[in-house]
């Protein structure tokens, strides 16, 4: 998934136009601030993204930073990531959440991605679990557009092929539940980032 592409369907789902510069510190912010990501010039202060850079990294002309990239799989910011999109995205989002879910599923639907992986999203990308669908989808982002990954498609291939049955909880398990409580919801969301992370994805 392009990351500008996950940028661009947030954007389109505003309840108020949000400038580039703007959304994108909003994501950023999330790692650096939690990962206490600070300037090598200047350690007491956090890292920042200029407007300038971030247009070149939505066209593809720059990468993300690399401080970012290296943290995104910390586990403070794992765990706080899905708090961070309930707080501060899902409410100026527009209520009508479906579509935004199926123009963000289309996307990663088009990638190489396992069955597997594939139905981890699916039962995520509803409405009543948006923050975590989300906050999955921008790890996802972060990782497939990072200069440093190892992905090739053999790779991807390999890796999504990992069945969640690894993890602390099966999507079996959960699908037959008609609703997901939060403690699934979010062990859902941990279990795989985790798996990822130990893959090196």
């Amino acid at each position: 998934m392009l990351f500008s592409k996950y940028v661009r369907i947030l954007q389109n789902h505003y309840k108020e136009s949000i400038g580039d510069a703007e959304l994108c510190s909003i994501l950023f912010d999330f790692v650096i601030m939690t990962a206490e990501l600070t300037n090598s010039k200047d350690p007491s202060s956090f890292i920042t993204i200029s407007p300038s850079t971030i247009s070149k990294i939505l066209a593809g002309n720059a990468p993300i930073h690399k401080q970012i990239r290296d943290h995104i799989y910390d586990d403070k910011v794992v765990s706080n990531l899905v708090n961070n999109f309930s707080e501060s995205i899902v409410p100026c989002l527009n209520p009508e959440l479906n579509d935004l879910c199926f123009q963000m599923m289309q996307i990663i639907e088009s990638d190489i991605i396992s069955p597997e992986h594939k139905a981890e999203f699916e039962l995520l990308a509803k409405p009543e679990t948006i923050a975590p669908f989300l906050a999955k989808a921008f790890i996802y982002a972060i990782v497939t557009n990072s200069p440093s990954s190892k992905f090739s498609k053999e790779q991807m291939i390999s890796q999504e092929e990992i069945s969640i049955k690894e993890s602390a909880l099966s999507i079996k398990g959960i699908a037959e539940n008609k609703r997901l409580s939060d403690f699934a919801i979010e062990e859902l969301f941990l279990s795989r980032i985790d798996i990822s992370r130990k893959n090196n994805i």
